[in-house]
């Protein structure tokens, strides 16, 4: 495998969580003409294209971050990687759902949720990151109901649950809400 596409991966993931999505855009877009269509490196190149999305996420560009899913996706249509489209749709539904766009995000979790290649851990983030929509649209109902669908994964992701229950106590204000979020926290 080309290391250069390979350390483009690795570049463009320190260079965002280091804060500079501008230099991780740019090395996301410097990787040789030519280079992708070699089904050799076409993993690595949708893995670029993949953080490329995800920095367009972290700098609040949603529009850029769905045009570079919606590119990736056809492109992971040509040859069947179901687990790459497993991590399309659950980074677009992400992205969706922060975006405000919840019926898409959900049908983008739905369809990723009924892939062979899903798992408890795939369910389990499609539903929290819809209840963190809810939390964010104000929506308690949704918020409970979205929570009480969480499937029992064995290593469950306890530290977002527990924030996301925090957050619809403090959105709620209900008691009931507060102490199960307080039995959560400990």
């Amino acid at each position: 495998v080309d290391t250069t596409v390979v350390g483009i991966v690795d570049s463009v993931r320190v260079q965002r969580d280091a804060g500079h999505p501008a230099e991780a855009e740019r090395l996301a877009r410097s990787i040789p003409d030519g280079a992708c269509r070699d089904d050799t490196l076409s993993g690595e190149c949708w893995n670029v294209s993949y953080e490329l999305a995800q920095t367009y996420a972290y700098a609040g560009r949603p529009a850029d971050a769905q045009r570079v899913f919606e590119t990736s996706r056809a492109e992971a249509e040509k040859a069947p990687h179901p687990v790459r489209d497993r991590g399309l749709l659950l980074h677009a539904g992400a992205t969706n759902a922060d975006a405000d766009r919840v019926a898409l995000a959900r049908a983008q979790f739905d369809e990723a949720d009924h892939l062979s290649s899903a798992d408890c851990a795939t369910r389990e983030y499609s539903a929290l990151s819809l209840a963190q929509a809810y939390v964010r649209r104000g929506d308690v109902r949704a918020t409970r109901a979205t929570l009480g669908s969480i499937p029992a994964c064995e290593h469950p992701n306890l530290g977002l649950q527990a924030e996301i229950e925090a957050d619809l106590a403090v959105l709620s204000g209900s008691s009931e809400d507060r102490t199960h979020a307080r039995e959560r926290l400990e």
